[in-house]
């Protein structure tokens, strides 16, 4: 039987989105793999897609996208898209 991401992260770093406050249970790959977070990471939001990025802390800051290059702008802009159109809010 396949876990869940609560059972998988357990010994994942958390943090919050800047945006929302939602809590990040894990940090997940578009592949499915679960990654610890480094400093400068980037982290896009499953609840309302905003962009973050891990300090050394390994909280999350708000992130400018204008930051980037271009390319890698348009990259994060279609990682959100994908996140609004596919990801759904946990119940509470």
């Amino acid at each position: 039987m396949r876990k869940g991401i609560r059972e998988r992260a357990h010994d994942l770093p958390s943090a919050r989105c800047p945006a929302c406050d939602y809590e990040f249970l894990a940090t997940v790959m578009p592949n499915g793999e679960f990654i610890t977070p480094e400093p400068n990471s980037l982290v896009v939001c499953v609840k309302c897609a905003a962009i973050g990025q891990y300090v050394d802390s390994l909280n999350v800051r708000a992130f400018d996208i204008a930051q980037l290059m271009p390319k890698d702008r348009a990259t994060m802009k279609r990682i959100q898209r994908e996140v609004k159109s596919r990801w759904k809010e946990e119940p509470n």
